[in-house]
C-alpha cells in the first residue's frame, strides 16, 4: 500500500489511476476495494477495481475497524466470505493491507503474500524514494 501510495503521489495522479496502470503494466495481480462504514459499524464494499464478482465481507470485523481506527496495517492474512443467492456461504482466505482515506477504508487484497517490491521489479521506485 506504501508503494502505491508513494507512485501515485510521484505521478500526482489518484490511488486508483495508479493502481490500474499497475495493473496493467507490472501485472500486479491484486484487487484494490473502497469500503464505506455504515452507521451501525460495518464495513461493505463501494467500488472495487480488479472484477468484485461477489458482495464480499469480512469475517473478522476488528480487521477494518483496526485500519479505520488508524492502527497501521502491515500485510497480513484473513478470510472474506459471501453469501449466494441460495443462501449458501462462500470463504476465501486472502492476503491484504488496509488503511483509512478520509471517510473510506482502502484495502488492497491478493490470493498471494504481498511482499515489499525491490527495485529490480519496480525501477520507478529509486525515482520516488529521492
Amino acid at each position: 500500500m506504501v508503494v502505491l501510495e508513494k507512485l501515485a503521489e510521484h505521478y500526482d495522479v489518484s490511488l486508483e489511476a495508479m493502481f490500474l496502470r499497475l495493473q496493467r503494466l507490472a501485472g500486479w495481480k491484486c484487487r484494490l476495494v473502497i469500503w464505506h462504514r455504515t452507521n451501525d459499524g460495518r464495513f461493505l464494499p463501494d467500488r472495487a477495481y480488479r472484477p468484485f464478482e461477489k458482495d464480499w465481507h469480512w469475517v473478522y470485523s476488528s480487521i477494518p475497524q483496526a485500519a479505520w481506527d488508524g492502527k497501521k496495517s502491515l500485510p497480513a492474512w484473513t478470510f472474506v466470505h459471501f453469501q449466494d443467492s441460495r443462501k449458501y456461504w462462500f470463504a476465501q482466505r486472502i492476503h491484504f493491507q488496509a488503511k483509512r482515506r478520509a471517510n473510506s477504508l482502502v484495502s488492497i487484497w491478493s490470493k498471494q503474500p504481498l511482499v515489499q517490491p525491490t527495485k529490480q521489479q519496480f525501477p520507478l521506485l529509486s525515482a520516488v524514494e529521492q
